[in-house]
């Protein structure tokens, strides 16, 4: 489900304005609701945890104590945040904006939005949850327009998050190890548990410096993006350490692949930030592990930047035309060269993994050195490796990048 950010990005909420309660900006929205005359007993019996609270306070506008009363019971019901149209009231007193602090619920007015419109419009949301057609468009145009200049991006970044900090950022990507082209229905159903309605344990903040992140989902995984108002060493390393231990503390992700970024200073970098996350998530899958930052893998970025970043890459497919075919037949060189690979180059394991004979696999990897043209044996396995590296990423890596 979508957090109070996350609406807060979308058009329809560009002119509300906050006056407290910012460090709830990551509350999860499960729904919305609209006081209108409701007091005491019944403010606690009918607004629950994580709504969005909307009203113009008319039925109580002439009554100061009440006001502050019935706000407090919507912040005590940890309501996730609530907008005053501000028809009889342009701010609040002090107090109630040091309880919205407090407790971490946003205070905000707005002016001209219908608020019937702004209920149907938190329900669209809170029904599509971390789904949005239009955030995967954003992505996409990061990650893949090399003209943006970096108005441009951090517009683009604002329109995910409107309080992302451009100071420092860096991204993850998680995503089931099975999922391929698409996220599956039980992946994302887990991860609107797991990411949003109970959250990770990621700080609010650190050593004073304030974090915002959001995860939005993209092709095959859920992306998230965390940003910190600090260009502080120290800090940056403490930041990027909280986010692996959250994830490294949940159990429920098990089961998944967390590729971790470098951390970037300005959005200038974004696409760069988003592709390392990708990266690494795909030479986790790879390598079966849980948690893969892109900075202990180099050799994957090297390889997958290549293929995918610096223009039309025909080795792959060069090598592949020759793997694939003799003069008469089939050949079953490409199954040799992966089992080989999967076998650390054990030739008695390959044999029996094949049901082969060892002087067949033998006789293949012969006529795989000619094929790529090793004089030795180290550069014949450093180039099955980087050949098998390609071909075992490519179904997680070519959805990002359609037309490579």
């Amino acid at each position: 489900m979508p957090t109070v950010a996350n609406l807060l990005s979308k058009p329809m909420f560009k002119d509300f304005r906050m006056v407290s309660g910012k460090s709830g900006l990551n509350n999860k929205v499960t729904s919305a609701g609209f006081l209108e005359w409701e007091q005491d007993t019944q403010i606690t019996k009918s607004f629950d945890k994580g709504e969005f609270v909307l009203t113009t306070l008319a039925s109580i506008k002439d009554d100061a104590v009440t006001i502050d009363r019935s706000l407090k019971l919507l912040i005590n019901n940890n309501v996730s945040a609530i907008a005053i149209k501000d028809i009889y009231f342009k701010d609040l007193p002090d107090a109630i904006k040091d309880y919205s602090n407090e407790h971490g619920v946003p205070i905000m007015f707005f002016t001209d939005t219908y608020i019937d419109e702004i209920l149907y419009a938190i329900k669209n949301e809170t029904l599509n949850s971390l789904y949005t057609s239009f955030n995967e468009i954003v992505l996409d145009t990061l990650i893949s327009n090399d003209n943006l200049d970096v108005l441009e991006k951090e517009n683009l970044l604002r329109k995910i998050n409107p309080f992302f900090h451009p100071a420092v950022m860096i991204c993850a990507f998680i995503s089931n190890k099975t999922d391929t082209s698409v996220i599956s229905p039980e992946a994302l159903d887990l991860y609107n548990s797991v990411l949003l309605d109970n959250g990770l344990d990621i700080p609010e903040s650190i050593d004073g410096a304030e974090l915002i992140y959001s995860f939005v989902k993209y092709k095959r995984g859920v992306l998230l993006i965390a940003t910190i108002n600090t260009t502080d060493g120290d800090t940056i390393d403490k930041f990027k350490e909280a986010l692996i231990a959250a994830f490294t503390g949940s159990t429920a992700l098990a089961d998944s692949c967390i590729g971790i970024s470098r951390s970037v200073i300005g959005v200038d970098n974004i696409s760069t930030m988003l592709i390392d996350a990708i990266f690494a998530n795909t030479s986790g899958i790879l390598d079966n592990r849980n948690i893969a930052e892109i900075s202990t893998a180099p050799f994957d970025l090297i390889i997958f930047k290549d293929r995918y970043l610096l223009g039309p890459n025909l080795y792959y497919e060069e090598m592949l035309d020759k793997l694939s075919e003799t003069t008469s037949q089939r050949s079953p060189l490409l199954d040799t060269l992966i089992t080989l690979v999967n076998c650390n180059g054990n030739v008695d394991m390959a044999a029996q993994k094949m049901f082969q004979h060892k002087n067949t696999i033998r006789y293949r990897m012969n006529k795989l050195k000619t094929i790529f043209a090793a004089d030795n044996d180290l550069e014949f396995f450093g180039k099955l490796y980087l050949f098998s590296r390609i071909h075992f990423s490519k179904e997680y890596l070519d959805p990002f990048f359609p037309n490579k």
